[in-house]
């Protein structure tokens, strides 16, 4: 997934879908049915990325590892926009997905797989911006807080669990779960503060989840 400082909440635009992940893990080549579970690749140098007022468009880019997060930070009052482009590997078109859609300052951590080299399109109508691109290694932790959007390290956790999930923002709260053998899975897609203890399936560890929030948030294994 980092120790983070988050500025205050960020406004953001009700509405905005965020691109699903399993169109990133179309060409990663995944065991679904595999009775082990697979080694996370080697991570690479971490990538760093930064700009100013105005559209930027990357250079494509070969990620450090096939399952990497991006930390964005943006300095400004105005819409601050983030997407991915990369090839589609059954059709071979370049298509765009978003990762950030913001208004004001925003620091926070998002999800991108693939194993091609991708671009990213950098929209930032008034301010300065930057990005780092980093590996997703392993970690013991398997109950977490924070504010924001954010992306946790690979953990293992029991198959069929409870967790307690809690968001006190006034905006978007989205909680998905993405697992080396298993099909990504949306587990809240809420608006405003929610608090709830529900069962959810990890099939496929290790997992990673991913959280895109305007508040602070928990993410608690119940024993």
């Amino acid at each position: 997934m980092l120790e983070i400082l988050f500025p205050p909440p960020t406004k953001r635009l009700l509405g905005f879908s965020l691109a699903p992940v399993i169109f990133f893990m179309a060409g990663l080549g995944l065991a679904a049915c595999a009775s082990s579970s697979p080694a996370l690749p080697t991570s690479g140098p971490a990538v760093s990325l930064n700009g100013g007022t105005g559209t930027t468009i990357t250079d494509r880019i070969t990620l450090p590892s096939p399952y990497s997060k991006i930390t964005f930070t943006y300095q400004g009052q105005h819409n601050f926009f983030v997407k991915v482009h990369y090839k589609d590997p059954s059709t071979g078109i370049m298509v765009r997905d978003g990762l950030i859609n913001a208004i004001g300052n925003y620091q926070g951590t998002v999800f991108v797989a693939s194993k091609e080299p991708v671009l990213f399109e950098v929209v930032a109508d008034a301010g300065i911006w930057d990005g780092r691109i980093e590996g997703i290694e392993k970690t013991e932790s398997v109950s977490w807080s924070g504010r924001g959007d954010w992306v946790s390290g690979f953990f293992t956790a029991p198959m069929n669990s409870e967790w307690r999930i809690a968001h006190t923002g006034a905006s978007n709260f989205m909680v998905r779960t993405f697992c080396l053998k298993g099909p990504e899975k949306w587990v809240v897609n809420e608006i405003g503060i929610y608090s709830e203890t529900i069962d959810i399936e990890l099939a496929g560890n290790p997992c990673v989840w991913i959280v895109n929030a305007d508040g602070d948030w928990s993410i608690n294994l119940q024993k």
